[in-house]
């Protein structure tokens, strides 16, 4: 049966099958009916762009083997697509993020956490969600001018710092990151249907883009794109120690430990990685808080025809076109095109009047121009 590419194309057999073969993998012969089911959006209106987020509850009769007995149970399932037509879908792929997400949910997190409960007491597992299918299928605004001429100034001295930060020869410690570490890729568990208290539970989710790096980028990246100027000034430092803490505690509890790695030596590699942290946060936001990502989306979520011949040729392009498109030679054409691809964010940016995007970007700028990150 084939996979759906869309939301329009999932189907009763479809759950049915995939539904069956999840149950089948600890009870085999295992028979799941689905007697309904509902689809709806996973995220609120631009709050992502580069997949459509779904969440399908499932109602089904259960039955074990030759058992005439069957059990009713209801599933909540989290689903991911590709967004864009064939082409853009083809592109995607190329960067193995969708591999790299199913593997992460099929193999790695379950070694990884099986190695944590052979070498310690399993309290420090990676909690994720549990895996059942997966194929790769005008006024303008006013900055500080001091703060906008530092940048121009240090522009190619930022951009040898970010690259500087990705490569191997330059992290002491790397671990398996997830590489997209923000709000929007948790999933909290509350006692409440509003969700308006402490989460009990926590999972990860969108992992296409990990990689073996310093895991420094990773805190960077979630303090930048996912608190606010108050909330960094007062807990910056509590967040540091902690997490500094536990990476040692429980990295010393699994035969792994690092000595050398002091909270000196640690604070001096985060204030090096800030820059980092902010170029993504600004970004996130531009992307996340924009009111014309929320009417028009930059890749735009539309029903797609998997069987159809337009479907397939734009497909077969896209895998022709996307080693080029990718290569050095390009670079130049690609960063043209994803400029004019962004460039409605940015002008929306420059009228200022989206007020929450306009002072979380301001805040970023002003916030790392004073704590020396652009003095490079």
């Amino acid at each position: 049966m084939a996979t759906p590419a869309c939301k329009e194309e999932i189907s009763k057999e479809w759950l049915q099958v995939i539904l069956t073969q999840y149950e089948s993998r600890s009870k085999p012969k295992t028979s799941v009916a689905v007697t309904s089911f509902e689809v709806n959006p996973g995220v609120g209106p631009g709050e992502n762009f580069s997949s459509q987020l779904l969440k399908i509850v499932v109602e089904t009769q259960v039955s074990h083997g030759d058992q005439e007995e069957h059990t009713a149970k209801t599933y909540n399932l989290l689903a991911k697509f590709m967004q864009g037509n064939g082409f853009i879908r083809e592109m995607g792929k190329t960067t193995n993020a969708p591999l790299k997400e199913i593997m992460i949910y099929s193999d790695v997190i379950p070694a990884l956490n099986q190695f944590q409960s052979e070498r310690g007491d399993g309290s420090n597992q990676v909690d994720i969600p549990g895996f059942v299918h997966g194929v790769c299928v005008e006024e303008k605004v006013k900055y500080n001018e001091k703060t906008l001429e530092k940048l121009r100034t240090n522009r190619a001295a930022v951009k040898r710092r970010i690259k500087s930060l990705l490569l191997p020869q330059n992290q002491k410690i790397k671990c398996l990151c997830h590489g997209d570490y923000w709000n929007n890729n948790f999933m909290f568990r509350s006692d409440r249907a509003d969700g308006l208290s402490d989460p009990d539970a926590i999972m990860l989710v969108d992992w296409g883009n990990t990689q073996w790096y310093t895991p420094v980028l990773d805190l960077q990246y979630l303090i930048h794109t996912s608190t606010q100027l108050d909330f960094r000034r007062e807990h910056r430092e509590e967040i540091l120690q902690h997490y500094h803490s536990v990476f040692t505690a429980v990295t010393t509890k699994l035969g792994a430990p690092v000595p050398s790695w002091t909270f000196n030596v640690f604070k001096e590699e985060c204030q090096k990685a800030r820059i980092f942290g902010v170029v993504m946060g600004m970004t996130v936001n531009l992307i996340t808080l924009s009111k014309q990502n929320q009417t028009g989306p930059l890749v735009q979520t539309k029903p797609v025809n998997s069987s159809s011949l337009g479907w397939r040729i734009s497909c077969r392009l896209g895998k022709i076109m996307a080693p080029l498109f990718l290569s050095k030679m390009m670079q130049p054409l690609t960063r043209a095109f994803l400029s004019k691809w962004m460039e409605p964010n940015f002008n929306e940016l420059t009228t200022g009047k989206n007020e929450i995007l306009n002072q979380r970007f301001y805040d970023l700028l002003v916030e790392a121009d004073a704590d020396g990150v652009f003095d490079i």
